[in-house]
């Protein structure tokens, strides 16, 4: 987080912070947001947090926004949740983690990647 807080309820939402100054918007505005996949599902939410998403698929970490698992189940009940992102308290055990979240999410866990702009950016270092 940025700045604010995660979203808690399906009434909430964490912007990234080029999202929100595009839509103009600031920390306790209320916007509405719609799923891209059901027509017609839209939901009145209020901005409690700026994030930096990163998800792997927009190239810009200050795009998109975060929302609980309980909004995409209203809005858009056809999709699942992805990626879920999880901090761990310091001292933990990062491979017993691993292997308690393989129970639930057997396509796999990863640790975090960096987003691809900088993937590219690390890549060309070499280039004369």
């Amino acid at each position: 987080m940025v700045d604010g807080h995660p979203p808690a309820t399906a009434d909430e939402v964490a912007l990234g912070t080029i999202t929100l100054s595009d839509r103009h918007a600031e920390i306790g505005d209320v916007i509405e947001i719609a799923s891209l996949t059901t027509i017609g599902s839209q939901r009145r939410v209020t901005i409690v947090g700026t994030t930096m998403v990163n998800d792997n698929f927009e190239t810009s970490p200050g795009r998109g926004g975060v929302v609980t698992p309980d909004l995409l189940e209203v809005i858009s009940p056809e999709c699942t949740p992805d990626p879920f992102v999880i901090q761990l308290l310091p001292g933990s055990d990062v491979g017993a983690a691993r292997a308690r979240l393989l129970d639930v999410a057997p396509g796999g866990v990863s640790a975090p990647l960096p987003p691809a702009a900088v993937l590219n950016v690390d890549r060309r270092r070499d280039l004369p």
